[in-house]
């Protein structure tokens, strides 16, 4: 190998080299989607109507009769929930009552994505059906009459 030949292979070695570590420092040393904070309030959750009809009517078009397709909280509880010091947000539980009806549970989070669970608690929906809306956009995927329907 000619002198000019090793001076450019041990060059592009050292470039090569240079640009991995670069490249191995940069991925190392960034924090991973998982380890940082990843609840802060300010997560954007806004979908068009038009999502939100499609997903709801295909999930609905798999669920048994009887089934939980919404429920119904008051304004207020979310306000208490979202009073606590600590809460940044909302987690949604699904659950099933005492009685076997499929409720949805409500618990504050805190900044690092922990449930306050001495803290307010929120159920008691009005489910649908039989609570339901007169306007049936997110309603697609359910076939049978709904009481509150109009």
């Amino acid at each position: 190998m000619s002198t000019r030949n090793r001076i450019v292979f041990r060059a592009t070695l050292a470039i090569t080299s240079i640009v991995l570590v670069a490249i191995f420092i940069a991925v190392t040393s960034a924090v991973s989607t998982a380890n940082r904070t990843m609840f802060t309030g300010e997560e954007h959750h806004q979908v068009t109507s038009e999502q939100a009809a499609r997903w709801t009517t295909e999930y609905q078009k798999n669920m048994g009769d009887g089934a939980l397709v919404a429920g119904y909280f008051g304004k207020n509880i979310f306000d208490k929930i979202l009073d606590q010091k600590e809460a940044v947000g909302i987690r949604i539980y699904k659950a099933k009552h005492d009685n076997g009806d499929e409720v949805l549970v409500l618990v504050g989070v805190d900044g690092k994505g922990n449930d306050i669970v001495a803290g307010v608690v929120g159920e008691n929906i009005l489910p649908c059906p039989p609570f339901c809306a007169g306007d049936q956009s997110f309603m697609g995927g359910v076939d049978r009459p709904l009481a509150m329907a109009k």
